[in-house]
């Protein structure tokens, strides 16, 4: 039986090749090691699974830019000052070198949390398409914030 090939992405070559198969062209006919087993992995790959390794992808570019100028040490750094920032207010009001201090703080916060939130919106908008190449044309790297 010759294999009835829909493009749903690389995921699905991957699912082949991870159940031991071979799924290649050969002069403009797909061709299997496996026919059956191969063309029921093709039939039963779904948008969700399609969508899997964009999520990741989408999460790793988030991470990625927020390390870029928030990496894990300043982070933590970061919450730590902000504690200890907190605790001198229970004592008395901040200084203005404090304040400003404060919000330089909420400034990488904020942009870091902007961040989160364009990862976040850009699943929610892959989770709506209905078709495998609209899955596909969907571009990560569109839509998020300007780097500063």
């Amino acid at each position: 039986m010759p294999i009835i090939y829909r493009n749903k992405g690389p995921g699905m070559h991957a699912a082949v090749a991870a159940a031991g198969h071979v799924l290649r062209q050969v002069n403009g006919v797909w061709v299997s090691n496996a026919d059956d087993a191969v063309q029921a992995i093709i039939d039963g790959y779904t948008l969700e699974q399609a969508r899997a390794p964009m999520i990741l992808a989408i999460k790793a570019l988030a991470r990625d830019m927020i390390l870029a100028f928030l990496p894990d040490w300043k982070q933590s750094n970061c919450n730590a000052r902000m504690n200890e920032l907190n605790m001198i207010r229970m004592a008395r009001e901040w200084t203005t070198a404090e304040q400003d201090e404060v919000v330089a703080l909420q400034a990488l916060w904020h942009r870091a949390a902007n961040i989160r939130l364009t990862s976040d919106a850009q699943e929610a908008a892959l989770g709506t398409l209905t078709t495998f190449e609209d899955v596909l044309a969907f571009d990560i790297a569109t839509g998020w914030p300007e780097a500063s």
